[in-house]
């Protein structure tokens, strides 16, 4: 903004028409000198009024602008005239007062605004304010605090120590609401820099309940957190991958177990014909008499109900005689195949005492890895919140996935050793893994207890770095516009006061 002319009446000093003609300093910087109480601060007073309504000084009240010298005749106005990126600009405003009717009476003035550019006039006070506003880029209380310096604040500015600098400062660029919120700020930051101190003790708490190798301690160290986790997932996998072999070795061995209670089921059929034809071999010396019997009544009723006995026994016994061969040919069979069986079922009991062992051992990994992966997952979440929510949930997904399969599992196994506790051969070491798959009844409910609470501290750091993000933004804005502020001060009085210096005199500034 570059001010052409301002006109001043009835207004503050100025009893009569002031016309002040700015075209005439157009070497960049001039200098408003005087007296005290000769009018300098009014001069900024009318611009301010003619904007925004107000005066430039907190002293200065609308009631008081009118002049002390002047009379109800005498009319109190401003009209300032000034130029915006190439476009001349004229406001009028005078007060609300008591001035001189059109009958020479003494009449109550309401007060008039009026703005015109570009063959526009604007006369309603609220319109002509936001046309201000809009055009300047700023309201009443910036526009005096970065365009005008108040009179007497500017030599107090050049001899006091920094600390009243600073408080000179925060009086004329009114700055208190920014010391407040930077108070504010550096109280949360504090608590939220003690919240983070408690959560990464918590962190390193938890890493000191997990067994580590010797590597895993030295990257805890360096706060390699990712890394260790990392390595402890992919232990976890290559147990859960022996694991899932092992359930299917296992199921093959239910399978064998199945042929070989086949196989002993046909035994036992053997063992029954066996003696049925026994039983037939006795009943032979009968039946030879039966028959001898029958030749000597061949000619009689009772011959002939012997005889047709005798071919209904003979016809169960070629009955009987058939289905024992084919009996003892399917056993036969079964009993070439049994030691093939008997072997495949030691190596896979053998195989099956081991599950046991990896049991404990996937056990003690897992909880080693629920205690890391709350560490590590409530450190990353203290770095990088969206990241780690993402991750939170993948690894929610993957872990009821594992768990619900691990159930099956152990349903699965339950019902098999159900199956078979009447094989003496199985009978204890099914006992053994029934034992074992409790145990793993517990270590799933303690999984869901530690998800859990690895959910809810997920979510109370999520909040707490949402406020820190908050606070730091705001933080980051205050300082900002202060530092605006302040740097346009600055140069505003370097430029001043350079034009006051004079070769061989000293600065008014350092001295020197």
């Amino acid at each position: 903004m570059r001010p052409i002319s301002l006109t001043l009446q009835a207004f503050g000093p100025f009893k009569d028409r002031v016309i002040i003609d700015f075209t005439k300093f157009n070497q960049g910087l001039f200098l408003v000198s005087g007296d005290t109480g000769s009018g300098k601060t009014s001069i900024f007073d009318g611009m301010v009024y003619a904007l925004y309504g107000t005066s430039s000084g907190d002293q200065r009240g609308i009631e008081d602008i009118k002049s002390d010298f002047s009379t109800d005749e005498d009319f109190c106005m401003v009209e300032f005239e000034f130029e915006m990126n190439g476009q001349q600009y004229s406001i009028y405003r005078a007060p609300s007062q008591r001035t001189l009717g059109k009958r020479q009476r003494v009449v109550q003035f309401n007060g008039e605004v009026r703005l015109e550019y570009r063959d526009q006039i604007v006369d309603k006070i609220m319109e002509v304010k936001a046309e201000i506003e809009a055009l300047l880029g700023m309201d009443e209380k910036q526009f005096r605090q970065i365009v005008l310096l108040p009179q007497g604040e500017f030599q107090k500015l050049l001899f006091s120590d920094g600390a009243q600098k600073e408080q000179l400062f925060r009086e004329l660029f009114k700055t208190h609401d920014i010391q407040a919120l930077q108070e504010d700020l550096a109280q949360r930051t504090r608590q939220l820099k003690d919240q983070l101190l408690l959560v990464s003790e918590s962190l390193k708490s938890g890493f000191h309940r997990v067994e580590l190798t010797d590597d895993q301690k030295q990257l805890l160290e360096h706060q390699d957190y990712q890394q260790v986790l990392s390595q402890l997932e992919k232990r976890y996998q290559q147990l859960e991958t022996q694991y899932q072999t092992q359930q299917e070795q296992t199921k093959q061995e239910n399978q064998k177990l199945a042929l070989i209670q086949q196989v002993n089921d046909l035994l036992e059929t053997r063992q029954r014909l066996e003696q049925q034809q026994v039983e037939h071999q006795e009943q032979a010396p009968s039946i030879k008499a039966k028959r001898t019997q029958l030749e000597g009544h061949q000619k009689s009723k009772v011959a002939q109900n012997l005889t047709r006995q005798l071919i209904n026994l003979q016809k169960q016994a070629k009955e009987h005689h058939e289905n024992l061969q084919s009996q003892q040919q399917r056993l036969e069979e079964h009993q070439k195949q049994e030691p093939v069986f008997l072997e495949q079922l030691k190596q896979a009991q053998i195989q099956y005492e081991q599950v046991p062992k990896l049991r404990v051992q996937e056990k003690q990994l897992g909880e080693k890895i629920v205690h890391a992966k709350n560490v590590v997952t409530q450190q990353q979440q203290l770095q990088d919140q969206e990241t780690t929510l993402l991750t939170y949930q993948n690894e929610e997904k993957e872990m009821i996935q594992n768990l619900n399969a691990l159930s099956k599992q152990i349903v699965s196994l339950e019902q098999t050793i159900n199956n078979h506790q009447q094989t003496v051969l199985l009978e204890q070491p099914y006992q053994q893994r029934l034992r074992d798959y409790e145990g793993l009844k517990q270590t799933q409910e303690y999984h869901l207890q530690s998800y859990q609470s690895l959910v809810n501290l997920n979510q109370k750091i999520k909040d707490l770095w949402s406020q820190k993000e908050s606070l730091l933004v705001a933080q980051k804005k205050a300082l900002d516009r202060y530092q605006r502020h302040h740097q346009a001060f600055l140069h505003e009085q370097y430029a001043a006061i350079s034009s006051e210096l004079k070769t061989g005199q000293p600065c008014p500034v350092c001295g020197s």
